[in-house]
């Protein structure tokens, strides 16, 4: 099993209908991907899906590997100013701004 949650990376290749995004974009990449048809996903809350494909839990493998592959809206453009090692942290970031939120 491949570990890994916590990433951001380098675009190095587009499908055809990809519009966002493009070749040596520096993207942070969300690690849960939710079923399309699911009525959480179309309500907008895509991360209490319960069928949701997360990266690094059983049976899915983790992001810490050479490629990766997501949909262009899981991908989350980096500004120029931000590394790849803090892009990976938006992610334990998000985390813990949306536990504080709600608490």
């Amino acid at each position: 099993m491949v570990l890994g949650h916590e990433s951001s990376g380098v675009i190095v290749e587009v499908g055809s209908a990809v519009k966002t995004l493009k070749v040596g974009d520096q993207v942070a990449c969300e690690p849960g991907i939710p079923s399309r048809y699911s009525y959480e996903y179309k309500s907008g809350d895509y991360n209490l899906c319960p069928e949701m494909a997360f990266a690094a839990t059983p049976p899915y493998d983790g992001t810490l590997c050479r490629y990766y592959l997501l949909p262009e809206d899981f991908c989350v453009k980096l500004p120029s100013n931000v590394s790849l090692e803090e892009g990976a942290l938006v992610e334990p970031l998000s985390v813990g701004v949306h536990a504080g939120y709600h608490c």
